[in-house]
């Protein structure tokens, strides 16, 4: 197959993909989506088919248009949800409460995961000790067998 044709349909929705874009749009789950589309695996297709950048951007675009079209942000999103905080705490509904804070907070970002970065450096002493190792003994190292300590020569037992 010609090189642009390949490049032409990485970026044109299959006319499953379409289905399943659609489907997806109008609030039906992977699941129900696939099946419509008429994938074979429903199980695992909804994971597949929304890993393709394309779908993704199909997606993406068919939110932001329902978005568009009702006419509410993120902003407005947020505070319905603060309001709903409020009257839960007024009715003294502490579920509903903890139910509207959680909303809250997802949308925000604030459960996002946190990514720490660990830098462990050498000092030239160490990686020269490491250079002079035999591979039997980089092995045991790397294999986690090793026990911080010195060593020291013992000469032989003469029993």
């Amino acid at each position: 197959m010609e090189e642009a044709a390949v490049k032409r349909r990485r970026r044109e929705l299959s006319k499953q993909q379409a289905i399943y874009v659609a489907k997806r749009a109008t609030g039906a789950s992977k699941q129900q989506s696939a099946i419509f589309a008429g994938y074979s695996d429903v199980e695992k297709a909804g994971d597949s088919v929304e890993a393709s950048t394309v779908v993704q951007t199909e997606l993406a675009k068919a939110r932001a248009d329902t978005a568009r079209t009702v006419e509410v942000t993120k902003e407005d999103i947020a505070f319905m949800l603060a309001e709903a905080y409020a009257m839960a705490k007024l009715m003294a509904d502490p579920q509903a409460m903890v139910r509207a804070a959680a909303e809250l907070g997802k949308m925000l970002g604030h459960y996002a995961p946190e990514v720490k970065k660990h830098l462990l450096g050498m000092d030239q002493e160490t990686k020269d000790a490491i250079k002079q190792l035999s591979d039997h003994d980089l092995l045991r190292l790397a294999r986690g067998r090793v026990i911080n300590g010195e060593s020291k020569v013992v000469p032989n037992d003469p029993e």
